[in-house]
């Protein structure tokens, strides 16, 4: 979600993303908000009668996942990086946008059915 706003303060076109995400922001802040929510409730039948051993299984990770960030924060020195500093051209591949403008010329040109969609959509993966 800081990349997009990074790319807009940045003066550009959303546009120009190769990948959109669908319903942008509501996916990954509805996707944020489940992790975290799965992450609190996936010990609570410890809750009662409490059960501390398997309290702290469940729940170790989140004490140790902040310590960990805030320590490697520290030993790092990293900073945030402000919208308007980021570097969003660094390790670009420029010609990736040309072969992502010829597919989708390409694309254009045919028109698939819904079957061939879901096909050219599932292959990719096979």
């Amino acid at each position: 979600m800081r990349f997009r706003k990074g790319w807009i303060r940045n003066n550009r076109s959303v546009d120009d993303l190769p990948y959109k995400c669908w319903l942008y922001p509501y996916v990954p802040m509805f996707s944020v908000f489940f992790n975290i929510f799965f992450a609190f409730i996936q010990g609570w039948t410890y809750l009662k009668p409490f059960d501390y051993k398997n309290f702290v299984d469940c729940y170790i990770m989140f004490p140790v996942s902040f310590f960990g960030f805030f320590i490697y924060k520290y030993v790092k020195k990293t900073t945030w990086v402000k919208y308007e500093d980021m570097d969003l051209d660094s390790g670009r591949r420029l010609d990736l946008e040309d072969i992502a403008k010829q597919a989708k010329q390409e694309h254009d040109l045919k028109e698939e059915s819904f079957k061939g969609k879901v096909k050219t959509m599932f292959s990719d993966w096979l």
